[in-house]
This record gives C-alpha cells, sequence and structure tokens, in this order.
C-alpha cells in the first residue's frame, strides 16, 4: 500500500453572513487530525495530513491543495482523505453542488468549491487507488429544501457529480453526514459534533477487525449506521471496487476482490434506528454493554491531550509553510504584472507572520530592488547573509544592488564570491560580465542608482534626450495655445469650437508637463514651469495697465463680438499661470513619496 494522504477542513465562521457560524466544525476538523496521526490512532504519517481551519479556509487555498495532493504528489497506490466541515449549498440556476470556504460569498460562485469540476477534473484523473470525500456538512439554501426527498437527502447536492462515477467507477467515494440544516441547529457531544463523535469512537475500538487489526470504510460506516441517528447517518456514495482501510493494510490471504458498489438513495449496511442504539446508548445502556464503549470514549479523550504536542506542531506548521507559499506565488504574479506595491504588501503579510522566512525576505529584496529602492534591498540581503553566509544568491542579488548603486569594486567581490559557492551559475556570469562592462566603460560612464544594464552608453544618452524634452513640450503647448486665441477672435468666420480645444489641449500639454518633470528629474525641473507662469500672467497684466487696454475698449466697441474670446483668453492666461505650478508642487509631493527609478520615458 502506498501513501495516505489527508486533507482536514473545519470552518466555524464566515465573511458572508449568508452562512451562519458553526459550534463544532473546527473542533471536529483537529480532532481528527489528530486522531490520523497519533501513535495510537490511524499511525498516518504527519507530514501527509493537512489541517486548515477558521479564516485560513479560503477558496485560493483549498484549490491549491486539493489539486497539489490529487494531481501532482500522489502516486497509483495512495489514499486520499478530504474532510470538510462546513457549510455546502446548491446552486438555483445551475443546480450544482458547491463546498463554502471561509471567504466564499454566496452570490459569487467562483469563490467556493464546484463540487462536479471537483469531481470530474479532479476525483478521476488523479492517480490515486482510493479518493474518498467526507462532507460532514450544513445544508443551506431553499433550493435543497425543495429538492431532497427526505428531510437529510443529500442526493441533490451530488446529482451532478455522480454521472462521471457512473462512467468511471474507480473508488471515488463521498461519505456525506448532515451537521444542521435551516431549521435544525447543530447537536454535540463533549465539544465534538456527534457525527465526528460518534466516528472517533468507532475508530477507536468498535470498528476495528480483531482478526486483521485493520478498520475499513465498510466498518466504519457499518458502525456509524447503527449508533447515528437520522440527522446525522452518513450516506456513502460512488463505488468502492476494492476495500479502503482507514488503518492498516489489507492481508493478502483474505483480501476480497471486489465489494458491491454504494447506493445513493440506501445504505445496504443500516440498520434500523432505535432509541437504545441513540446518540446516548454508549453511555446509557447495562454495564456489560457499556464497557467497551466508554473505554473507547476515554481513549479518545487521551488521543486528543497526547496529539496537542509534536503531531499539532507538525501539522500546524506544515500548513503554515503551505500558507506562505501561496502568498509569495501570488506575490511573484503581481510582480510580473508590474504592480510592485501589491506584491510588496503581500510578501509583507507573510513577514508579520514570520519574519526570518527566507523566500519571504528573498522576494522583497529583489522587489525592493527592481523599484529602484537599493539601499533597502541592500540591508535585506545582508540580513539573509547573517542567516545563511553560503547562500550565492543572496551574494548575486547584493553584486546587483551594490552595481546599481555605483559601488562596482564590491559588486565586482561580491559577484566573484557567489561564483566560488555555485560556479555553474550562467546567471552569475551574466551579472559579473555586466559589472565588468560598467567598469571597463569611461566614455559615457552610467550614472550613479542606474539599474545594470549591458548597454549603458545607450541609456545615459536617451536619458538626457529625455530631459531635454520638457521645455519643448511647454513652448508647443503655449504655441498651441497662442493659435487657439487667434481663432477665437476669428469666432466670426471659423468655429469657435477649434480655437477652444486648441486652448484646453495646451493647458493640459503645460500640466502633465510640469508634474512629471519634477517627478522624474526633481524639483529643479519647476523652474520652466515659473518662467511660463511668469510669461502668462504678464500678458493680461500689461493689456490691462497700458495704453493699449483704451484701444482694446474702443475695438470692442466697434466689434462686441470680441468681447467673449478676448474674456477666453484671459481666462486662458490666468489658468496658465496657476495650473501648471501646482501640478509641478504635486509631482515634487509624489516624488518625496516614492521616488521613481531614474530611467527616461
Amino acid at each position: 500500500m502506498g501513501k495516505r494522504l489527508g486533507l482536514i477542513i473545519g470552518i466555524n465562521q464566515y465573511q458572508d453572513a449568508q452562512f451562519r457560524p458553526l459550534q463544532y466544525a473546527e473542533n471536529d476538523a483537529r480532532a481528527l487530525a489528530q486522531w490520523l496521526v497519533n501513535v495510537k490512532g490511524g499511525k498516518w504519517e504527519p507530514s501527509d495530513v493537512q489541517h486548515v481551519q477558521g479564516e485560513l479556509a479560503t477558496h485560493e487555498l483549498l484549490r491549491t491543495l486539493i489539486a497539489q495532493m490529487c494531481l501532482t504528489i500522489t502516486a497509483p497506490d495512495d489514499l486520499i482523505l478530504i474532510y470538510f466541515a462546513g457549510h455546502t449549498f446548491i446552486d438555483e440556476r445551475s443546480g450544482d453542488g458547491y463546498m463554502a470556504c471561509a471567504n466564499t460569498r454566496s452570490n459569487d460562485l467562483a469563490t467556493a468549491i464546484h463540487l462536479p469540476s471537483l469531481a470530474r477534473d479532479i476525483m478521476l484523473r488523479s492517480r490515486a487507488a482510493h479518493i474518498l470525500i467526507i462532507l460532514d456538512c450544513a445544508q443551506t439554501g431553499t433550493i435543497w429544501q425543495l429538492r431532497r426527498s427526505t428531510p437529510y437527502d443529500f442526493y441533490p447536492l451530488l446529482a451532478s457529480a455522480l454521472p462521471a462515477f457512473n462512467s468511471q467507477p474507480r473508488n471515488r467515494l463521498f461519505l456525506c453526514s448532515c451537521r444542521a440544516t435551516d431549521q435544525l441547529a447543530e447537536t454535540g457531544e463533549r465539544g465534538l459534533g456527534f457525527f465526528m463523535y460518534q466516528s472517533i469512537v468507532g475508530l477507536c475500538g468498535p470498528a476495528l477487525d480483531p482478526a486483521t487489526g485493520t478498520i475499513t470504510l465498510r466498518a466504519l460506516h457499518a458502525f456509524l449506521a447503527q449508533r447515528l441517528d437520522d440527522q446525522h447517518k452518513p450516506h456513502l456514495y460512488g463505488c468502492e471496487t476494492s476495500p479502503l482501510f482507514l488503518v492498516g493494510t489489507s492481508p493478502a490471504s483474505s483480501a476480497p476482490t471486489s465489494i458491491p458498489p454504494a447506493s445513493n438513495t440506501v445504505n445496504p449496511t443500516s440498520m434500523p434506528f432505535s432509541p437504545t442504539n441513540g446518540p446516548t446508548g454508549p453511555f446509557r445502556s447495562s454495564p456489560s454493554a457499556s464497557v467497551a464503549p466508554t473505554a473507547t470514549a476515554t481513549e479518545q479523550t487521551s488521543l486528543q491531550r497526547n496529539t496537542s504536542g509534536i503531531s499539532s506542531a507538525a501539522i500546524a506548521d506544515q500548513y503554515r509553510q503551505q500558507q506562505y507559499m501561496v502568498k509569495l506565488e501570488q506575490a511573484r504574479q503581481q510582480l510580473q504584472a508590474q504592480n510592485p506595491t501589491g506584491a510588496l504588501m503581500l510578501v509583507e503579510q507573510v513577514l508579520q507572520a514570520a519574519p526570518q522566512y527566507q523566500p519571504a525576505l528573498t522576494l522583497k529584496a529583489q522587489i525592493l530592488g527592481t523599484i529602484g529602492r537599493f539601499q533597502e534591498a541592500l540591508s535585506i540581503v545582508d540580513q539573509l547573509l547573517q542567516m545563511n553566509n553560503n547562500d550565492a544568491l543572496a551574494w548575486s542579488m547584493r553584486a546587483v544592488l551594490l552595481a546599481n548603486s555605483g559601488q562596482t569594486q564590491e559588486a565586482m567581490a561580491a559577484i566573484e564570491h557567489s561564483l566560488e559557492l555555485d560556479p555553474g551559475n550562467t546567471e552569475s556570469y551574466a551579472i559579473k560580465n555586466n559589472i565588468m562592462m560598467r567598469q571597463t566603460s569611461t566614455q559615457t560612464p552610467q550614472p550613479k542608482g542606474q539599474p545594470l544594464t549591458p548597454t549603458p552608453d545607450k541609456s545615459s544618452l536617451q536619458g538626457k534626450k529625455a530631459a531635454l524634452t520638457g521645455p519643448g513640450w511647454q513652448i508647443l503647448a503655449l504655441i498651441l495655445g497662442i493659435i487657439g486665441c487667434a481663432l477665437l477672435s476669428l469666432a466670426t468666420r471659423l468655429p469657435a469650437a477649434a480655437g477652444l480645444t486648441l486652448q484646453s489641449i495646451s493647458l493640459a500639454l503645460l500640466c502633465v508637463n510640469a508634474a512629471r518633470s519634477t517627478y522624474r528629474y526633481g524639483p529643479i525641473r519647476i523652474i520652466f514651469t515659473i518662467i511660463t507662469s511668469i510669461l502668462a500672467a504678464i500678458i493680461p497684466a500689461t493689456l490691462l495697465v497700458h495704453s493699449l487696454s483704451t484701444r482694446i475698449l474702443a475695438l470692442l466697441n466697434t466689434h462686441p463680438s470680441l468681447l467673449m474670446p478676448l474674456l477666453f483668453t484671459v481666462f486662458w492666461l490666468v489658468l496658465v499661470a496657476l495650473l501648471p505650478f501646482l501640478a509641478a508642487f504635486a509631482g515634487i509631493v509624489a516624488r518625496l513619496i516614492h521616488k521613481p527609478a531614474n530611467r527616461p520615458y
């Protein structure tokens, strides 16, 4: 038999108020995870059991973990167990069933786990020998109530997922139990939901085959069918062609070749429910009949105590590692999408939980280097080297950051050390060549802070040309504005809209160029904007102060149609005097908040 892989999920609280809080889901998931890895319980390998609960059980993480477990790391002889304690619901439009994750929104199906897709695209494609999904769930939504034939019917939830099993019966099973409905609340015992409590009791002894020391799914199902009431009685769906062993392995001499398929409406091994076998049966029957159940209940309590140490810590640590990996992968995607700010926020979330997590520190240094914050990135690289001085990647990063800061000699020493640690790294050789080119380029040295590039001369010239385009754009904008003013004065012959359009374009160019220049090249570039503003203010002042104003009044008396164009022209000049200056000042403030990489645009 291969490995036994488990993903145990429990969710009490949901972000969407449509899903009411549950009481026992997280306790049940924790108890099952602890029993599986306990040496007196399932004896599963702790590294093969992942336990996710609470607000961390997001649909992004659960989809990733399910796909990895069923499609990536599984082998042909493996057993996969997925236990879900939480809300499930049916889409009113398609009739498909869904598992609600902690961040699921009832009006957005993309935030939930689609059960038909889980069955068709994951379970049937998996190489595992057995896959068992236990849905210990609350039935949510009116559509479920309308479609079910009995108060606790699970068939409407799985109806669209089961046809795929009928065409390929390969030990793909759903075991469903009702935790609660819209009308019925949860019931439990000793801090656990009643289904999980009785499951732990059965796994600790009554479901065990004394001859072989094994516990099969069929044996546990038969035990639960006797002990549980109608609400919690398990329903088994799918086709089991070979025994599924939860504890132990199949004895070679007595392994059956085939087991009849489980029914989707009737449990073949079920027994009529009676009060004496009901929820309090193990503790209220006669003394002779209660010895074994009481002992198993005591064993369960001791298991919970014994597994609260190493096993629980191993499970929690493994889950945290998975969570960190998902966050960092999202950060890399944000960085590729040219969103370094979003990527940095995701990395910071990981570092808040694990300040010494090396992959997160490495990615943070890369992001800071990408946006030109070289000194901050260098301090993080130094931190990485203090943790592991033989980290070749950290030495390469240090070399690049030093070169970008203009410290080429120190950069060469760092890349040489990286190559000593990892002589076969071709990327490190490329970095070394770039540093050597920077050292030998004496004709057109690259400015300090410029990102490392194999063609520094060309980039430098482009930067200088770009720095001269600001005044050119201002002159062009002023010319366009003057042409617009002239067109307004000729409004009787030409459309006034043409002049207003040119004036608007002129003003927009002046403002954009003023803000961009000071943001990219610093406060020194505000001088050009000040000159433009002064010229724009002098023209209307001159018209008003000097004797030309009397001539203008006489002209207006003769041609009153020129009054509106003149007023628009004066208004435009006032805006030219004020708005570009304010835009340039805004560019300076933006530069102080986030200093941009000094590259040409």
